[in-house]
């Protein structure tokens, strides 16, 4: 809101993390999610050089919160009925 010339609000507004619905989740396979990290990842490593030159260089409103990066999802193996090991569960990017 600075950059629109706004006052800030006194309130910081808290947003649910929680998806409402109730529906059963389920997790996609290895292969796709590893497809998808290989589409996406150029794109992810580009947008965090650019967010961290902007708060390096004060361009970054002074109210952006610090992005964090992408870990990777976990994922199951469709041949089983248990999600994949655990060293491919949740790792950074």
């Amino acid at each position: 809101l600075d950059f629109l010339g706004l006052p800030l609000p006194r309130a910081r507004l808290r947003l649910s993390h929680r998806n409402a619905g109730h529906r059963p989740k389920r997790l996609p396979t290895c292969a796709t999610r590893d497809a998808l990290m290989r589409l996406f990842g150029p794109a992810n490593d580009w947008l965090y050089l650019m967010l961290d030159h902007d708060r390096a260089s004060k361009a970054a409103p002074p109210q952006e919160p610090p992005f964090p990066r992408f870990h990777l999802p976990p994922c199951a193996d469709r041949r089983s009925t248990s999600s994949s090991s655990a060293s491919r569960r949740q790792q950074p990017l």
